[in-house]
């Protein structure tokens, strides 16, 4: 099981349907831990829970679009364009979050 990836708000209750990865494909494009050109997104914990705020989901979409570029599959590419939606709503809501839950 990959990540699933949720939009969120304050008490964590879930603002809209999560994006899953079932297949995990998102780890072959997400950065290691030791990619500092990622200042953000690098800290994603495939196995446990990430959380970000709306303020740090602002600079996080520049990543995300990188990892965009790096999508070679049609399934990876849908799941990052999904993640993305989510990220658009994020910002535009105080006290909300987007959260990455790895297994």
């Amino acid at each position: 099981m990959g990540l699933a990836i949720v939009w969120e708000g304050e008490l964590g209750n879930e603002l809209a349907p999560a994006v899953e990865d079932p297949g995990n494909v998102l780890r072959l494009i997400l950065p290691s831990e030791l990619d500092e050109s990622y200042p953000l997104l690098r800290y994603i914990d495939p196995y446990g829970s990430t959380t970000f705020n709306r303020i740090q989901v602002k600079e996080i979409r520049k990543e995300w679009a990188r990892i965009r570029d790096k999508a070679r599959s049609v399934e990876q590419r849908d799941i990052v364009d999904s993640v993305a939606r989510l990220m658009e709503m994020c910002v535009g809501e105080l006290h909300t979050y987007i959260r990455f839950i790895g297994d």
